[in-house]
């Protein structure tokens, strides 16, 4: 690899910056800041193991800005509402609510350094989110109050790549009329429309729309305008209703085993001890992706310490539909895989469009008295047709459930917190075989030292394409045991620790045999002051695969490892500068392969107290030898739009994100960014490929507030 030796040396000066300005921080903090600055570490720490550029983690990122803008009253909270911060840990969360019980209410937010699993990291983290107030009256909910102090907000947004993909390029009829698939139907934009009104967290109304480049829009297969909506109403906590919703939602029960179509933490190394799940059983809607929710309407009711969940659903999805004839000459339905992408720009993929019809039903019994909470629940997948999934020698034993027209799980979780200690798990049964089962551990051993420990195992024949658990592949045919460690050193010091074993019984996409693998990770944190973290960050993992010898026959199979090592710098020059570098190198080995790779990008972000505008940057300078080396990294984009993608080839981007408050009720943000690779000539392929060795894309969206 040729490295640009100034430009790497110059980042890696900056990445010193945190010592060379000392620890004078003591200036008045931009609480504006810190606050959206936690939202994006999170944000970032989910994201940062989903390695897709198609995430969306819209819902999560609504209930982070509502308490950063309604922060939760400490003296009148619920269990629940703590855990939607993903901030705290159950113990932290019952050590609280026992000291409230003991010792009466609140009166300052210090107060909670008393109180065991409490220090001043963790308060300051949670602060921007939390109040104490001890004014416990409600207002009356009337139609004034609700017309009042509900907030409108109308999100309207346009993306485009400046450069010419194949697939809008001009073509001859005659080669069209020949193939139709060979360009998109639709323009290059993508139209992005948001309306949202929220009373406190009582009341959620919101209606999604968007049209994906090139899908048609008011026209063609298109009449209707765009090619998605989505829509809800909820409501929460009115008398026995705890939960009710009508339209697009999400169901999250247990640890994930049964129902949980959301998203959820899994293995990251900005919180090693996050692998446990905090169900939320439903969750409005109000994301992107096509694939990931149910339609249709669902409750919550509360009676004393028995909480009642119900939920119906009929919606469609993408599939690849395959007509093929049996050994007799009659015709079957069969699907190859299901469509995640919510793509409809050509004749094929619009004939993929809602192929399949699923209709889902169930819910949840639950007790909660205390620290004590177990719950019971079933799903009940029925499709209108049954449609047969292509079966191969890897999936023959994971599609049980698949080919039948109506099929059940059921399962029981169960959550216990006693002192410093917190057990949790779920089990899950198919009515054709097949139980799922993980159980697990936290344990605070001391106010600096916490631990984590998860047995899963999915056997071959346990398959609920419902399910969100913690796992390293898919849903069934995996064994696996997880341990976490997170201790504090020092008040500038953290180490954190995970290792993963898993195995798989079967074959596996590309894996001809039983196989096995580990993954583990170290890493060190240092935060000298608010305003200033540094980490360094070793992550490894081992998993077998074929050699690639063989294309006719079983392969052989060899160990597959991806190393890389990381560091980060986060701090503030002053209070309106912030900077953050980022230097992570990748090493991939797999039998003939030895790649090497590396990224380095610096984030500059600019918020002027005097002046309605700020600014966020980055440089970023990569070199992978292929796609197998590739390096993810987030990346700061405009509110409800996520971006991850995969730094590939040699090159360098440069991103601008300017937002512009016109008024307190009006604001503008524009991003542009254009990645350069120095030894292409041609990016992407098929109908995405653009001829020349640059690529620029521009977002701009407009939010107004009424």
């Amino acid at each position: 690899m040729k490295l640009n030796k100034y430009c790497l040396l110059f980042l890696i000066i900056l990445s010193f910056n945190p010592w060379i300005h000392g620890q004078d921080q003591d200036k008045k903090e931009d609480l504006d800041n810190i606050k959206k600055g936690i939202i994006v570490q999170r944000i970032e720490t989910i994201a940062e193991n989903n390695e897709t550029e198609n995430i969306d983690l819209s819902t999560i990122f609504d209930e982070l800005m509502f308490y950063l803008n309604h922060p939760i009253n400490l003296n009148r909270t619920s269990f629940e509402e703590l855990q939607a911060l993903y901030l705290l840990t159950d113990i932290q969360i019952n050590n609280l609510m026992q000291h409230i019980e003991k010792y009466g209410k609140l009166m300052a937010i210090y107060e909670l350094q008393s109180i065991p699993g409490f220090d001043i990291e963790a308060i300051n983290e949670i602060r921007p989110f939390v109040s104490v107030k001890r004014d416990l009256d409600q207002p009356n909910l009337n139609l004034e109050e609700l017309l009042k102090n509900g907030n409108n907000e109308l999100t309207l947004r346009l993306t485009r790549t400046l450069e010419e993909m194949e697939g809008f390029s001009d073509i001859a009829d005659s080669l069209l009329e020949e193939n139709p698939n060979r360009r998109y139907l639709g323009n290059p934009n993508n139209y992005y429309l948001r309306y949202r009104y929220k009373y406190s967290n009582k009341i959620s109304l919101s209606l999604i729309a968007e049209k994906d480049p090139g899908e048609e829009f008011f026209k063609g297969t298109q009449q209707q305008g765009f090619d998605y909506y989505s829509a809800h109403a909820y409501i929460q906590d009115f008398g026995l209703i705890k939960q009710a919703v009508i339209g697009d939602y999400q169901i999250e029960f247990g640890q994930g085993l049964t129902a949980w179509n959301s998203r959820a933490f899994n293995k990251s190394g900005g919180d090693v001890l996050g692998v446990k799940r905090n169900a939320r059983k439903i969750r409005p809607y109000s994301s992107v992706n096509e694939n990931t929710f149910f339609r249709g309407a669902a409750f919550t009711l509360g009676i004393s310490d028995i909480e009642l969940t119900g939920f119906l659903s009929r919606n469609r999805y993408d599939a690849n539909i395959l007509d093929i004839s049996d050994s007799t000459g009659n015709e079957i339905i069969t699907f190859s895989s299901l469509q995640t992408s919510g793509f409809h720009r050509t004749p094929n993929e619009i004939e993929d469009k809602g192929s399949i019809t699923q209709n889902h039903m169930g819910g949840r019994v639950a007790y909660n008295k205390g620290r004590l909470n177990i719950g019971v629940s079933s799903i009940t997948r029925i499709e209108d047709d049954i449609a047969n999934p292509n079966i191969r020698l890897d999936n023959q034993f994971l599609t049980i459930e698949e080919v039948q027209k109506t099929s059940t799980n059921f399962g029981l979780d169960y959550n216990y917190v006693f002192k410093n200690i917190n057990v949790f798990g779920e089990l899950s049964r198919n009515i054709y075989g097949g139980l799922g089962q993980l159980h697990g551990i936290l344990a605070a051993l001391d106010p600096r030292v916490s631990i984590v420990a998860v047995y899963r195992n999915y056997p071959l024949d346990f398959i609920n394409i419902s399910s969100n658990q913690l796992r390293e592949s898919r849903v069934s045919g995996e064994i696996g045991t997880y341990f976490g460690l997170d201790t504090k050193i020092s008040k500038q010091w953290k180490l954190s620790l995970y290792y993963d074993q898993f195995r798989f019984p079967w074959l596996l996409y590309q894996v001809d045999g039983p196989s096995k693998g580990v993954e583990y990770l170290a890493q060190l944190t240092y935060k000298p002051n608010k305003k200033a973290e540094v980490y360094l960050r070793y992550r490894e993992e081992i998993k077998q695969r074929n050699r690639g010898e063989s294309a006719d026959y079983i392969d052989k199979l060899n160990d597959r490892s991806i190393r890389s090592l990381r560091f980060n710098t986060d701090f503030s020059i002053t209070d309106e500068v912030r900077l953050k570098n980022r230097v992570e190198f990748l090493h991939y080995n797999d039998y003939d392969q030895n790649e090497f790779g590396y990224l380095i990008y610096q984030d500059l972000v600019y918020k002027p107290f005097d002046y309605p505008i700020d600014f966020t940057g980055r440089v970023a300078l990569f070199d992978t030898e292929s796609y197998d080396s590739r390096i993810y990294a987030f990346e700061n984009e405009v509110p409800y739009a996520f971006s991850i993608p995969a730094y590939s080839g040699t090159g360098m981007k440069l991103i601008g994100l300017i937002r512009y408050n016109l008024s307190r009720k009006v604001t503008f943000w524009f991003r542009a960014s254009q990645t350069y690779f120095s030894h292409q000539t041609v990016i992407g392929s098929g109908l995405n490929e653009i001829n020349g060795n640059t690529r620029t894309d521009i977002r701009l969206q407009c939010r107004l507030k009424f």
